[in-house]
């Protein structure tokens, strides 16, 4: 059984490396550096080194955290780096061809994968996403939260992507802070949000091949001032967007544009009157959130 293989068995992270994350390769005298941004710095929070495994098969080379369990599974001839002052690993030398063939602009793309992350060559991550959409679309995942008679509203989105939550959203569960939010990646409509405890809880039933191809399309939110930022990763809509959500309780479905919010209420149960439009928001688009 080879590396990758053996890495089946790996333990969850309590904070997950979840998301997708574009950059370049950054020269710093004769080294090449990947900064660490958003999700992936507060799940690589405490760690000083990574082990990386390449996979030249498939172009990618897998980075992990050398305190999680899957890093005493791997062959100590595996390279070590360390995360640096300013959330920055280097790239070993030796390594950067696997990323750079095909691809002089020296992108990268930094891929969540739950207790570790990836670093892909874009070409070869365009073929991967293919297979990863039908994945994430035939998932149903979080259709438990689905309600017969759920809530809706309009809400607007700011110009810093923030995104009010519904009030019975925040009641659910309102000691959580950290939400997971799922779509707009792969073309998965619409966004759901859903607390982070019930999204763990979820995801962990899955198998560990079923959880790292759905990592790569769930980003982690903090809850601040009943809002959330939207994550990069699931922006589909633009400043000043008005947002139609559907509210289950547990978990919101947010759509971005009219037709999509037209076959939303065309699918929503005969029962839900129009009487039930708007009492989160006061049923404006744009109204401020009741307080």
């Amino acid at each position: 059984m080879d590396a990758l293989s053996n890495l089946a068995t790996a333990q969850d992270a309590s904070y997950p490396f979840v998301g997708i994350a574009y950059h370049h390769l950054q020269c710093q005298g004769t080294a090449n550096r990947i900064s660490l941004t958003g999700d992936f710095i507060k799940a690589a929070r405490g760690e000083r080194y990574l082990r990386i495994l390449p996979d030249p098969r498939n172009g990618r080379l897998v980075f992990i955290p050398e305190s999680s369990m899957a890093a005493d599974m791997l062959d100590d001839s595996m390279q070590r780096v360390s995360i640096t002052r300013g959330d920055r690993i280097t790239c070993p030398k030796s390594l950067e061809p696997l990323l750079l063939e095909g691809n002089p602009e020296k992108s990268v793309v930094c891929v969540g994968s739950w207790d570790r992350f990836e670093v892909w060559n874009p070409n070869q991550w365009s073929k991967e996403c293919a297979r990863r959409k039908k994945i994430v679309g035939e998932a149903g995942l979080f259709d438990d939260f689905i309600l017969s008679d759920p809530q809706t509203a309009d809400y607007k989105i700011d110009h810093k992507y923030r995104l009010y939550l519904p009030r019975d959203f925040i009641a659910y569960n309102p000691q959580s802070k950290v939400v997971a939010v799922l779509g707009a990646s792969f073309g998965a409509k619409p966004l759901r949000i859903i607390h982070w405890d019930d999204a763990d809880a979820q995801l962990s039933s899955l198998s560990m091949p079923e959880r790292r191809n759905l990592a790569c399309a769930v980003s982690l939110g903090t809850i601040q001032d009943k809002r959330i930022v939207l994550p990069r990763l699931n922006r589909n809509f633009s400043p000043d967007d008005t947002a139609f959500c559907i509210s289950h309780g547990g978990l919101v479905e947010v759509f971005s544009s009219t037709s999509a919010r037209r076959s939303a209420l065309t699918n929503l149960p005969s029962n839900l009157g129009q009487n039930r439009l708007g009492p989160l928001c006061g049923g404006v688009s744009g109204a401020p959130h009741p307080r």
